[in-house]
């Protein structure tokens, strides 16, 4: 049964009343009341009513949890999931930025407890931030933060359901403000370059910066984790040689083990034959971009241009192209990559040209066949010559007798057929060995020459 008191006994008349009651557990609480006795008294009536409903069952428990925390302060429940995070092994750094999001957009929205979240009031303090120029790409990362701690509410017993589920996201092809590109393989010569012979910035000497770009194009692996790599991480002992990132330092929080290019081997044993096993791997710069900007100014390569922006990350988008244009499956390319979902590393992190695109048109078989359509492909040789496979597609026949009008009418230009067809009959030839070399890594490739059949 519940009973009133006030503390002080007569010292403290006019003072306020508490309520001490035994809940449906057995376990002995106290609340306060007022400084009016009957009002108490009501309050304690009130109290123990709730607590004979729970304990016969007629107070669902589950919905009063609900309720209880539905009336707590939303900052309670923040600091709650801020700790939360930190003791899942999420960095600092990424729970101030998700908490920082969520406290913003919901202090604009005017929550103060937890049952004040609604998806109107939210979409509306969405909105506020749009005004003051938040990219779609910035929104996005808000609605996901804010998404995301509801869910863990309704997954810790907070909150019957995710009032947030059904926030639509802004369409970021609208309006992307940094958008990346992948650097050609002439100007990845010349930033390389540009930076071997380049001097010492934020304590990382040229040839050091040279290492690290070549390391970023030919592994695919991003600022941080390479900054945080130590000289044990590395396998180069035994084949196949790898790199290993870190679960802690790993952006899906788990522990990467990256297959390295033959190409870096002999640079890495060099460059790390000096350093004990827990060094750092490399002196890189605090501040990379800054580097790289003054490395592309020297190289002559635009640091932004209507492709997009070629700044650090950028080596990660042309690591990921140049295993699409060289044919990787995306299978293999998304898991090389390490990202969760292929269409990421296709729609994201590919960027193949328009020229490309348009050659592979001409890989399809044509609607036109016979000795007219032959004849039409001579006349307009030097189209078909720009368009990759133009040729490949037809019989042997139809090719054989292309190659024969061609070589009556003396036009010896190798534009008359295409360069997949060329090599489609094996006629690639380089000028030292006789074999067809394809490009392979970043260092300059050697001349092929291309003869007729």
């Amino acid at each position: 049964m519940a009973t009133i008191y006030r503390r002080g006994g007569k010292k403290n008349r006019g003072g306020t009343y508490y309520v001490q009651y035994v809940d449906e557990n057995g376990r002995r609480k106290t609340v306060r009341g007022c400084s009016d006795r009957n009002a108490t008294l009501a309050l304690a009536r009130k109290i123990e009513t709730e607590q004979m409903l729970r304990k016969t069952g007629v107070i669902d428990k589950k919905a009063d949890r609900y309720s209880t925390q539905g009336q707590r302060l939303i900052s309670e429940h923040l600091s709650d999931w801020k700790l939360e995070m930190l003791s899942r092994g999420v960095s600092e750094k990424q729970t101030s930025v998700v908490y920082a999001r969520v406290k913003r957009v919901f202090d604009i929205a005017g929550f103060r407890q937890l049952s004040d979240i609604s998806p109107f009031a939210t979409q509306k303090a969405i909105a506020e931030l749009k005004k003051t120029g938040r990219s779609p790409k910035t929104l996005n990362d808000i609605i996901s933060s804010a998404k995301q701690f509801c869910t863990w509410t309704r997954r810790d017993g907070r909150l019957s359901e995710n009032p947030l589920e059904g926030l639509q996201r802004f369409n970021t092809a609208l309006d992307r403000r940094h958008d990346r590109r992948a650097l050609t393989e002439d100007e990845l010569q010349r930033v390389i370059t540009a930076a071997e012979e380049g001097p010492t910035l934020q304590h990382c000497s040229g040839p050091e910066r040279a290492l690290i770009y070549r390391f970023a194009v030919l592994t695919g692996l991003r600022a941080n984790e390479i900054a945080t790599l130590k000289k044990r991480s590395f396998n180069l002992e035994n084949e196949p040689y790898t790199v290993t990132v870190e679960a802690a330092f790993s952006k899906h929080r788990r522990k990467d083990i990256q297959p390295l290019p033959m190409e870096l081997i002999p640079r890495l044993k060099e460059h790390l034959a000096t350093k004990k096993p827990n060094d750092l791997a490399f002196q890189m710069p605090r501040k990379p971009i800054e580097s790289l900007r003054r490395d592309l100014e020297a190289a002559g390569v635009d640091y932004e241009s209507q492709e997009g922006f070629a700044d650090f990350h950028a080596f990660r988008h042309t690591f990921i192209t140049r295993m699409i244009r060289a044919g990787v499956h995306p299978k293999a390319a998304q898991m090389l990559a390490r990202h969760q979902d292929p269409s990421m590393t296709l729609r994201v992190y590919s960027h193949v040209e328009l020229a490309e695109r348009a050659a592979v048109l001409e890989t399809m078989p044509r609607l036109e066949v016979g000795s007219n359509a032959d004849k039409k492909v001579l006349e307009f040789g030097a189209d078909v010559g720009t368009s990759v496979g133009s040729c490949a597609t037809l019989p042997d026949i139809h090719r054989q007798s292309m190659a024969q009008e061609a070589e009556k009418s003396g036009d010896h230009k190798s534009n008359n057929m295409s360069m997949l067809d060329r090599f489609w009959h094996g006629k690639a030839l380089n000028d030292t060995n006789g074999k067809f070399l394809p490009e392979v890594g970043i260092e300059p490739t050697p001349r092929v020459t291309w003869t007729r059949f």
